[in-house]
């Protein structure tokens, strides 16, 4: 029987190098992807948290805008503390009331800055504001006063107490909604 000598020959430094560009391009490759897999859903990421903030900011807007509307059914004479959330998706927000008949819920976001819902409140013959006779109460900021006396034209109340109160008055200068 005849004996087989193999020689086996030792990788040259020309193959270590080959191995590791290898290796390096197949790191390269799926690094890639990750990033741009986490890109993805990073970005669905942020348009589902816009998206949540949307719907609870229309949700608080609807349940104040259905609170306002039930002190004007209600008539004169009609006083209420309604309560409501004191953030929305854990950011401060302010509710402003104007006479025009919209209320605008704003958020200050520290990414893109103060962002506002507008909503229709249905009832522009009634002035919403701080009664004439009394004075805002401390949580909300007075902007625009008219002349002659007239109630606020906008009134900005921050729900930091978990509380909005409505009250609907008859007086010598007419039907209003004081809001606080």
């Amino acid at each position: 029987m005849r004996k087989i000598k193999m020689k086996i020959k030792k990788p040259t430094k020309k193959m270590h190098g080959q191995a590791s560009a290898e290796l390096m391009v197949y790191i390269a490759f799926f690094m890639l992807i990750f990033v741009v897999f986490l890109l993805f859903m990073l970005s669905d990421f942020n348009t589902d948290i816009s998206r949540r903030q949307f719907i609870y900011t229309k949700a608080t807007a609807d349940q104040v805008g259905d609170y306002a509307a039930f002190a004007i059914a209600a008539g004169p004479g009609f006083s209420a503390n309604f309560s409501i959330p004191t953030h929305i998706s854990g950011k401060e927000y302010a509710i402003r009331f104007v006479s025009s008949g919209w209320m605008y819920i704003d958020i200050n976001d520290d990414r893109r800055g103060l962002t506002s819902y507008a909503y229709p409140l249905g009832f522009a013959n009634f002035s919403l504001g701080c009664s004439p006779s009394s004075q805002c109460p401390q949580n909300s900021q007075r902007k625009y006063t008219a002349v002659d006396g007239a109630l606020y034209e906008e009134t900005k109340i921050s729900p930091a107490k978990g509380w909005i109160f409505f009250n609907h008055t008859r007086d010598s200068f007419g039907e209003w909604i004081e809001v606080q």
